[in-house]
C-alpha cells in the first residue's frame, strides 16, 4: 500500500516539530528566545530602521540555526556511539564552539547596532509605537503565534498548524477584529471584520479540524491577548 504522499503542511508541521523538540531539550535555546524577543522589542522602540531590524533579525537566525545543529550533532553522536569516543567529543566541542562563535557575533553586532541609538531618547522609543498601529498590530499577532503554538506544545494536542488545542485561525481571526475594532472608526468595517472572523471560525469546525471548544479557545485568547496588548502600549 503507497505511503500517503506528503504535503506542504507535513513538512512546515515536521519543521515545527523538530524546532519545539530542540527547545524541549535544550535549556539555552529557551533563554535565546527569551533574549530574542526582548532585543528586538527594544529595537523597535529605539526606532531601528528597517534594514536595522532585518540584520538584527538575520544575526539572531543564524544564533538559533548554530544552537539546533548542535543540537542535532549531540543527538546523533549519543545515538552512534555508546561509549563516548574521543573523536565524538571533539565533534561535540566542535558544534558547541560553533555556537560560542554565532554568539559572540551577535553580541558584537549588536553593541554596533545599539549603540548609535543610546543616546536616542527611551520615551521618544515608546512614544513612536503607541502612536504606531503596525507596530502595535505586529508585536500582537506575534505574541498571539508564540502562545497557540506553546499552548499546542504543551497540551500535545494536533500540530502546531493544524487542528489541538487551541485554534490558530480562530485566534488570528479574532485578534484581527479586536485590533479593527480600536483602529477603524467605522462601524460597517468592524461589523464586517467580526464576520470574517467568525466565518474563519465556522470553517475550521465545518472541516472537522477543530471542535467548537479550541474554536472559542482561540477566539478568547485572541481577543484578551490583542486588549491586554493594546491597554499596554496604547495607554
Amino acid at each position: 500500500m503507497n505511503a500517503r504522499k506528503r504535503t506542504v503542511v507535513d513538512a512546515l508541521n515536521d519543521a515545527v516539530d523538530g524546532i519545539a523538540h530542540a527547545f524541549g531539550r535544550e535549556r539555552n535555546m529557551r533563554l535565546h528566545l527569551l533574549f530574542a524577543l526582548l532585543v528586538i522589542i527594544i529595537a523597535v522602540c529605539l526606532n531601528f530602521s528597517k534594514q536595522e531590524i532585518l540584520l538584527l533579525s538575520t544575526i539572531i537566525s543564524f544564533v538559533f540555526m548554530a544552537e539546533m545543529f548542535n543540537t542535532a550533532v549531540e543527538i546523533t553522536v549519543d545515538t552512534l556511539r555508546q561509549e563516548m569516543h574521543p573523536k565524538a567529543r571533539k565533534v561535540k566541542h566542535i558544534s558547541a564552539g560553533a555556537v560560542l562563535i554565532a554568539v559572540i557575533n551577535a553580541v558584537v553586532a549588536g553593541y554596533i547596532l545599539f549603540s548609535r541609538h543610546l543616546a536616542l531618547s527611551w520615551e521618544a522609543g515608546i512614544s513612536r509605537v503607541k502612536q504606531s498601529p503596525a507596530y502595535v498590530s505586529f508585536i500582537v499577532l506575534l505574541l498571539v503565534l508564540i502562545l497557540v503554538i506553546a499552548i499546542k506544545m504543551y497540551l500535545r494536542k494536533g500540530t502546531p498548524f493544524r487542528g489541538g488545542m487551541p485554534s490558530g485561525h480562530a485566534a488570528f481571526g479574532f485578534s484581527a477584529w479586536t485590533m479593527i475594532a480600536f483602529i477603524s472608526k467605522s462601524t460597517l468595517i468592524t461589523v464586517l471584520a467580526f464576520g470574517m472572523a467568525v466565518l474563519i471560525a465556522r470553517s475550521r469546525i465545518k472541516r472537522h479540524i477543530h471542535s467548537l471548544w479550541e474554536v472559542a479557545s482561540g477566539a478568547l485568547l485572541g481577543i484578551f491577548v490583542t486588549i491586554f496588548i493594546w491597554h499596554i502600549f496604547k495607554t
